[in-house]
């Protein structure tokens, strides 16, 4: 149940402009996708800038699906890339909720 907090270290500031979130949903296992994803930068660790927002309202799904969920935006120098994805909490019984991520690419 509870959300998603990742932040990303490249070690060095670089030119990026777009983040993409690799994620499973199989609600028959409990597992859903994120109802909303955030990605933020920043240059020194301790101050961020929101980039960009996904809001995905949830939907019924019968089927497992893996998704690529893009955050595109301007071209800047980061060094630290924070991710936050809200979790549904609880399924439509009431049951817990699981965010299943893949992978985290970075261009």
């Amino acid at each position: 149940e509870d959300d998603m907090e990742v932040v990303i270290d490249l070690e060095k500031n670089q030119s990026i402009h777009q983040v993409t979130f690799g994620a499973l949903e199989n609600q028959g296992s409990g597992i859903y996708f994120p109802t909303e994803i955030k990605a933020f930068i920043s240059t020194d660790g301790k101050t961020y800038k929101e980039v960009g927002e996904i809001i995905r309202p949830f939907a019924i799904n019968s089927n497992s699906e893996l998704k690529d969920f893009k955050i595109s935006f301007e071209k800047t120098n980061a060094r630290f890339i924070k991710i936050i994805a809200t979790n549904l909490k609880k399924s439509p019984k009431g049951e817990s909720s699981f965010l299943f991520f893949d992978e985290i690419l970075i261009d």
